[in-house]
């Protein structure tokens, strides 16, 4: 994904080769950070070969895997904690 706006206030949006537009935004002061239960975002990758090398990059960066590589209703994938995360 590349930049394609932000502003000096945290607003980014980025732009990836198919058009898909990803939209980050910081929260109001004094706002609480609250998701909803079940909240996450995923990724569809082309094979199991591309899965395996991002798991592998992701465990060997000590991002926190919460649920391990594996079958889930028929689709392989794992969970993992954002960076920042702030379980509970």
């Amino acid at each position: 994904m590349r930049c394609i706006f932000s502003r000096e206030d945290g607003l980014t949006v980025l732009l990836d080769e198919d058009g898909a537009a990803l939209t980050l935004s910081p929260l109001p002061s004094g706002e609480a950070l609250k998701y909803p239960t079940g909240f996450h975002i995923g990724f569809n990758l082309d094979s199991e070969d591309e899965l395996f090398e991002v798991h592998g990059r992701i465990v060997a960066a000590g991002v926190p895997v919460v649920r391990p590589l594996g079958d889930l209703a028929g689709a392989m994938t794992f969970h993992c904690e954002a960076p920042g995360a702030n379980p509970g």
